[in-house]
């Protein structure tokens, strides 16, 4: 990361919950209409977040922005906004998900799932019916144990998420027994004190930012990140240009280049109008226009007028 490296940044990259998505559960009109504009002058507009790729359709739809890119999952999945088309995936396989499954079993742990971006859980608790609600996707509930349904299917999925209640200690115990069930080839990330993500090795936000730069022929120099949680870092460490809104994580302010104001202040849409609207462009193209009209006036005051070098007597041409 190197704070303001560039002078504007035409690749926005931000996470959803917490980061454009407010605490009232809206992405404000000013928000949406900074971000279009932006797309509208040139540039490449990406939400990145842990939410399922339905999920965050639907709710950017919602909201009215339906343009540019999602990478959903912490990274499992690149989706175009507007056709729905996806344009990357990397999913944990079968055998490691339903080892995985079969830990939280036999640990009486909560666990969620989303073979075919279908949001799966074996029984209908509370925390599984309010996730149900805030991905506004609903879900399907089994009342059967889930790697049992894995190993029918032979499914896949691009993440696992644990729901661990705020419990440090049963949060602990998972971070402490998963790399024994499952090995390094695994990332296992506290994304927020409720949540445990597990997604493949080289499945992370940053990961896959720089997968879908590359597919765009984009610029890594010209990006600019925003976030507020720890799962988040992987792609603050890959930002030219990483902020974090006041609300966010404090180990991460302290890995980025700057704060903005919170989520509810419209920290982003601040923060786009200010780096990423070209100003400096913009200004040097109505300079660009005005030399254009002096050309136009001059010409018109000269009309036909023709002027001819004369050599030795005789009539060259035209200049």
């Amino acid at each position: 990361m190197s704070k303001f490296k560039e002078k504007y940044y035409d690749f926005v990259v931000s996470d959803f919950d917490g980061t454009i998505f407010t605490t009232s559960k809206i992405v404000t009109k000013t928000t949406v209409d900074a971000i279009n504009s932006f797309i509208n002058r040139g540039g490449t507009f990406c939400v990145c977040t842990g939410r399922m790729t339905k999920s965050i359709l639907k709710m950017l739809n919602k909201f009215g922005l339906t343009q540019g890119f999602v990478i959903s999952y912490n990274g499992a999945e690149i989706t175009e906004v507007a056709t729905g088309a996806k344009v990357y995936k990397n999913h944990i396989d079968n055998e490691n998900a339903v080892a995985l499954l079969q830990y939280a079993e036999d640990n009486g742990l909560t666990v969620l799932v989303y073979p075919n971006d279908e949001v799966t859980s074996q029984y209908p608790v509370e925390s599984v019916l309010d996730y149900f609600k805030l991905s506004e996707c609903g879900g399907n509930i089994l009342n059967s144990k889930v790697s049992e349904y894995f190993i029918k299917n032979n499914l896949t999925t691009g993440k696992i998420l644990f729901l661990t209640g705020g419990n440090d200690e049963v949060s602990n115990k998972i971070l402490n027994d998963l790399p024994k069930i499952i090995g390094n080839d695994f990332n296992i990330v506290r994304s927020n004190p409720y949540h445990i993500d597990i997604t493949k090795k080289g499945v992370s936000k940053g990961d896959t930012i720089k997968k879908l730069a590359n597919l765009l022929g984009k610029s890594m120099n010209k990006l600019v990140c925003f976030g507020d949680q720890m799962n988040d870092e992987s792609m603050m460490r890959v930002a030219s240009l990483a902020l974090v809104t006041e609300n966010g994580s404090q180990k991460l302010k302290d890995l980025c280049d700057g704060v903005i104001e919170s989520c509810d202040d419209d920290g982003v849409r601040k923060a786009i109008e200010k780096y990423c609207i070209w100003k400096k462009l913009l200004i040097l193209l109505a300079y660009a226009n005005k030399i254009c009209y002096y050309i136009t006036c001059i010409n018109n005051i000269l009309g036909d007028y023709v002027l001819y070098v004369q050599y030795d007597g005789v009539r060259k041409g035209r200049i």
